[in-house]
């Protein structure tokens, strides 16, 4: 892995006197930090947004609620607990692989997950976190009358730890992840962000 890189997430290890972690989970864990960063200013846990089981190629799952980040069916139905109209919610799933490629296999398989996930009934096997994402997604869904746009956004990342450099089958890959997301029909504004080390140490120096 990049010298710089590496460091950048020995140090946020520290700061969350995170131990006894593979490389491979200590680069979601940073993948997972530095993106909701951008999203929510408060400060926050990289491991309560990780997932943690075998969760269909979702290595991080962060909803924002009103500028709040969720962690709970009670925190999002405490959210929507108000007379107020037009909340912003936000939701964000990343895929980490700390190795320097982008794979189309793997851009694949998380396309699947991502198929599976947004069905809110998922086959794939999803862990205790998947879980809780989905009922709190559902807790969106019956409230849509409050949320701006009365749809949730959406916002993608494929992080690695190399270069991203628009090959056209990789490129093409991303084009089906955003078709996915559309297709889901619950989103409003939709994004999909292929994050290579340049962009990912970018959020972490931001």
């Amino acid at each position: 892995m990049h010298a710089i890189l590496s460091q950048y997430i020995e140090d946020l290890s520290h700061e969350f006197d995170i131990q006894n972690e593979s490389e491979s989970k200590l680069f979601e864990y940073f993948c997972n930090y530095v993106i909701t960063s951008k999203y929510f200013l408060g400060r926050f846990n990289p491991m309560d947004i990780t997932t943690q089981e075998d969760d269909a190629s979702l290595d991080g799952i962060a909803i924002i609620i009103d500028g709040e980040l969720i962690i709970s069916v009670d925190d999002a139905m405490t959210a929507f607990d108000t007379y107020k109209t037009s909340l912003p919610v936000d939701i964000i799933i990343t895929q980490a692989k700390s190795g320097e490629s982008f794979s189309k296999d793997d851009i694949s398989n998380f396309n699947l997950g991502l198929q599976d996930f947004f069905s809110l009934e998922p086959k794939l096997p999803n862990g205790i976190y998947n879980g809780q994402a989905i009922e709190i997604i559902k807790v969106i869904v019956a409230n849509v009358k409050k949320i701006k746009n009365k749809m949730p956004n959406l916002k993608v990342f494929f992080c690695t730890s190399g270069v991203y450099n628009n090959e056209r089958e990789i490129a093409a890959s991303f084009k089906i992840l955003n078709k996915t997301c559309e297709n889901a029909d619950i989103f409003n504004d939709i994004e999909v962000f292929p994050m290579g080390r340049k962009e990912l140490m970018k959020l972490w120096s931001s």
